[in-house]
Order: C-alpha cells, then structure tokens, then sequence
C-alpha cells in the first residue's frame, strides 16, 4: 500500500488503482490517519528538499510503529527512500524525530492492551510516547491542566514537556508525577518501582513521597516508605526494552552514551555547543546508520561513521 500512496502523491496511479486507495483509506481510522501522516511527511520533503542537500544521501527508512486502541500494531513500514528530505519529514509526520506536539489541549481518551508476549509503542497527542511491555493496561486522558497516564504493568516513559501542565502516572500501588522526562514504571503485585534516566521524578505511595533525579531508583513494598538508591548501570532495569530507543528534547551528549551503549561505537562530539542541542526521537531495530542520519538531521548537525567511530561536528 506504500507504494500507491506514494505514486498518488505523484500523480502516477493508474485508473484502476485509485478505488484500491480510496477502499484503504475507508477501512478504517487508522488507515486514513496513515495516509494523512504520510501526506503531510511528503508535503514537507517538498519544502525541506533545499535544506537537506547536504544531508548524507544513504539509503535511510523509517519506522511508524503505531499501536490500535486495544495494542495492535497496525500501519505498514514506510518504504525505503534515498532522500534525505524525505526521511526528516517522514520523521516529523510519523513521530520519528522532532515529532510535533499538541500543548495545552487534553490528551485523547485512549487504551491500549498488550498480550503477554506483545510489546507496543504509543505515541500520545502531546508528543509523549510510552513504551509498554507484555501484559500490560495504559489508559491515558486528562484536562486543560494536567495529563494522566493510568497503568498497570510495565511502562518506560518520555514524557513531552509542557511548562504547567503536569504529567501523572497513577498505578494501584502509587503514582509518578513529572514535568519532562524519561522514566521506567514497574507495577509488581505487592508493590511498584521508579527508574529516572533523565529529569526528575516525584514517587508518590501512600501518604509518602520522594523525589528522584537522573539514575536514581525508588523501590516500594505495600505499606512501606519507598526506598531511594543510586544506579550506575542502567541497563538492568531498561534490557527489556531491547532494540528501541526514546529521547525526549534529550541532549546530544547523553544521545551519544545512550548510542555507545546501544551499539558498541565510540561516539566524538567536536563541539560543545552541539553536544548541548536537543532531539526527540523514538526508535525500534533500526540499524545504527539509519538512526545516525535521522538523530543528526534533527538535530541539524553533520555525523560521520567510519568503523566503529562516529564523528558529531558542526
């Protein structure tokens, strides 16, 4: 279906191949929104084309990993195309990259369900995006004031930051609540853990309440004070996340630790105002090289790979 979408934003579909686009489309919501998606990505490729000719002109593909009400992975893979244009704005539209966000307006009444061996991705309508594991219930809504995320099971979150709205994860067992951020939240049946990688993090649990930093951990038992500790390694607590990563307005210098650790490169940022540009993205298995090219076509920077060394410069 990719390759007739594209060809109807050329012009070159063929007479009896646009009631096959028009039935698509029809099926369903998450098709029309798909094509909608794509629609605006191509749009912007059409204005982005002049920026991006110094962008690297490897093959790049992008991945929208879109999830129904009830968890389902729907939505088809974005096909391959060598320009670079057109990957940033496949990244913009389909929530890879600066995806655009939707402040102050309610988060949208949703659910989402994963089976025991599912694993899904949402990305909410103000830019946040969960990740969720294997049996687990996310329910999120909220007002004009504040976003609530309702959960219970196994979630890592990169909250989208709105200044003075804040955002809620209620669970059975207590509540995270966060500014802008990213944090894992494990729901367990007699009680509940916090893990901040980034940003800050209020754990709040049965009239008792901590705040957390980056690497901090905060474990609760039922009728418990949380318990606070420092962590070095991250990976223990975020392995089954797998091949996916998350950044959310995360600077370039932790993008590139988060890039040694996923990848086994060495990661050189020549400047240091660059390290200290943002970008938000979402990945899953994607290979270094497409993710190398979407990172610093956000962030606006050139990088180079050669061998296991990747070069961020000006």
């Amino acid at each position: 279906m990719d390759e007739l979408i594209i060809r109807s934003f050329q012009g070159s579909l063929d007479p009896d191949e646009e009631p096959l686009l028009q039935q698509w489309r029809q099926a369903s919501l998450q098709n029309e929104r798909y094509y909608r998606s794509m629609k605006r990505a191509w749009e912007y490729a059409a204005l982005a084309a002049p920026a991006a000719q110094d962008a690297p002109e490897s093959p790049s593909a992008v991945r929208a990993s879109r999830v129904s009400a009830r968890g389902r992975s729907t939505g088809p893979r974005a096909p391959r195309i060598a320009a670079a244009a057109f990957a940033a704005a496949a990244m913009l539209a389909l929530g890879i990259g600066i995806g655009s966000q939707t402040r102050g307006d309610p988060l949208e009444a949703e659910e989402f369900v994963t089976g025991r061996r599912e694993m899904a991705t949402v990305r909410l309508n103000d830019g946040s995006v969960v990740r969720l594991a294997p049996n687990t219930t996310l329910r999120v809504g909220g007002d004009g004031e504040q976003r609530i995320a309702w959960l219970d099971g196994h979630g890592f979150f990169a909250v989208a930051e709105d200044r003075g709205r804040m955002f809620v994860v209620r669970t059975p067992k207590g509540d995270a609540v966060v500014l802008g951020t990213r944090f894992d939240v494990s729901v367990e049946q007699d009680g509940m853990q916090v893990f901040v990688v980034e940003g800050r993090v209020e754990h709040q649990t049965f009239g008792h309440r901590v705040e957390l930093g980056a690497m901090q951990l905060s474990q609760v038992r039922d009728g418990e004070a949380p318990r606070v500790s420092r962590v070095d390694d991250a990976q223990p607590y975020l392995s089954w996340l797998g091949e996916f990563l998350v950044f959310e307005a995360t600077p370039l210098s932790d993008v590139a630790v988060e890039l040694e650790r996923r990848y086994g490169v060495d990661v050189r940022i020549t400047n240091s105002s660059v390290a200290e540009r943002t970008v938000s993205a979402w990945f899953s298995d994607e290979p270094l090289d497409q993710v190398v090219l979407i990172v610093c076509t956000a962030a606006g920077v050139r990088c180079d790979i050669a061998g296991d060394t990747v070069t961020i410069r000006p």
